[in-house]
């Protein structure tokens, strides 16, 4: 059974996706699962938004650029408006299982979020990958972090700082929220 649900509210526009209900188990990130629509907040019409259907949506950038991941892969898909894709291959092992990636206010950077481990103990690490050119990747100082999935999108503060955690029973790291300077 699937629903149409609220995704995101990002400084882009609120996002719906058709969600699966009950599809239960064990999930660490929140990729859309499902093709996703554009709220237009003044009229509130809904626009598909491309290449969901085939990609788990997480972020759009201002001008357009989607951040999804393919199926059953550790790579990041970067999608412009035109459909110009570009794929990023995510390191390895720190991405075993991938999730949020959110890009930056001023859409050049994107974080991705990655774990790895078994359910008991997971690992986490945030990479922020270059928007232009889908490189280079670089990890954030902080060990063990991923991004808020409370914040999403709203990660991103106005200085270009980013906002992490480390939950409780993770690997590596201490337990907290830190706000990584630019």
């Amino acid at each position: 059974t699937r629903a149409i649900q609220p995704y995101s509210w990002t400084p882009v526009a609120a996002f719906l996706h058709d969600a699966p209900i009950g599809i239960g188990g064990y999930i660490l990130f929140s990729p859309a699962l499902g093709p996703v629509q554009k709220v237009d907040p003044n009229t509130f019409a809904l626009t598909a938004v491309s290449h969901t259907d085939a990609c788990a949506f997480s972020d759009m950038a201002q001008d357009g650029t989607i951040a999804c991941f393919q199926g059953g892969s550790q790579t990041l898909n970067l999608i412009a408006p035109d459909g110009t894709s570009i794929p990023i291959q995510l390191a390895q092992p720190s991405n075993a299982l991938n999730g949020d990636a959110y890009f930056s206010r001023d859409g050049q950077l994107v974080t991705v979020a990655g774990a790895y481990g078994n359910q008991n103990q997971e690992r986490y690490a945030t990479d922020l990958v270059a928007k232009q050119g889908g490189g280079p990747i670089r990890r954030i100082i902080v060990d063990g972090v991923r991004p808020s999935e409370a914040l999403q999108a709203q990660t991103w503060l106005d200085d270009g700082s980013l906002v992490v955690y480390q939950p409780p029973g993770a690997a590596g790291g201490s337990l907290g929220l830190y706000v990584a300077s630019p």
